[in-house]
């Protein structure tokens, strides 16, 4: 019953930036909704249950990173146009507003559904904490800060002379995609914590699906190709990492 009524939380949510996003004629604006639906849903679930250490902690991670990832797309959406992948979608779409509202913020809704399970049962569940849960915690952590540099030092580089060019310093070097490798890390780290509260295995579909959307879907090959016609690309190619820094595959994704 408990999943039920943060379905209907985040089905309102949904539903009040699917109006905002028709007023404003946006489809991206489903890309701020996405972490704050975290946190959101988390606390939704956290006031629903008895409190725990653990319970409380986790939430304070999962808002440090939708509070953070919020304002870095907000930044980078204000005062430019619809993203291009949004705009391309509604080509294809007859009904584009039936297919906005099914195929790109009710599907998210799901998506946030499946990839936050992990914080909802440490919610439910209310385990107490216990010192190998640092461990997640540590692995959480050490994601959160690469994230946040990788994003902070594209930004600086989108706002110099050389931004049609292709980033390649600092953690931009030795990972093509570092950014999103700290994302995954993030998750990897919250389901290790729930996994130590006593979670079953099968949570585990939280972080894989994290990882396939990122590397398969609309993350890296997304943006694989809008990069590919930019000066210096194939040379950046075969030096750095897809994803993984210093070890991952290098070449063509």
């Amino acid at each position: 019953m408990n999943i039920v009524f943060l379905a209907l939380i985040l089905f309102a949510y949904y539903n009040l930036w699917f109006l905002i996003a028709t007023v404003k004629s946006r489809n991206d604006l489903v890309d701020l909704a996405w972490g704050p639906a975290f946190f959101i849903s988390g606390w939704s679930a956290y006031l629903l249950s008895g409190h725990s250490t653990t319970s409380l902690l986790v939430n304070l991670l999962v808002t440090f990173w939708g509070l953070r990832l919020f304002y870095h797309i907000q930044k980078r959406i204000r005062g430019s146009k619809e993203d291009h992948r949004y705009g391309e979608m509604k080509k294809n779409w007859q009904r584009v507003k039936l297919n906005s509202y099914f195929k790109v913020f009710l599907f998210q809704m799901f998506l946030v559904l499946i990839i936050g399970s992990p914080v909802f049962y440490i919610s439910f569940k209310r385990p107490e904490f216990n010192l190998l849960m640092i461990l997640g915690v540590s692995i959480w952590l050490f994601g959160f800060v690469f994230e946040a540099v990788a994003d902070y030092q594209l930004r600086k580089f989108l706002r110099s002379k050389n931004k049609k060019g292709i980033m390649k310093k600092g953690l931009w070097s030795i990972s093509r995609h570092p950014n999103y490798f700290g994302e995954v890390v993030q998750w990897w780290g919250i389901f290790i914590v729930s996994l130590l509260s006593g979670a079953p295995l099968w949570l585990a579909v939280s972080p894989f699906l994290i990882t396939f959307l990122i590397l398969k879907v609309s993350g890296v090959p997304l943006l694989e190709e809008r990069l590919k016609e930019r000066e210096g690309y194939l040379e950046y190619v075969e030096n750095t990492p897809v994803f993984l820094p210093f070890i991952g595959k290098k070449g063509s994704f």
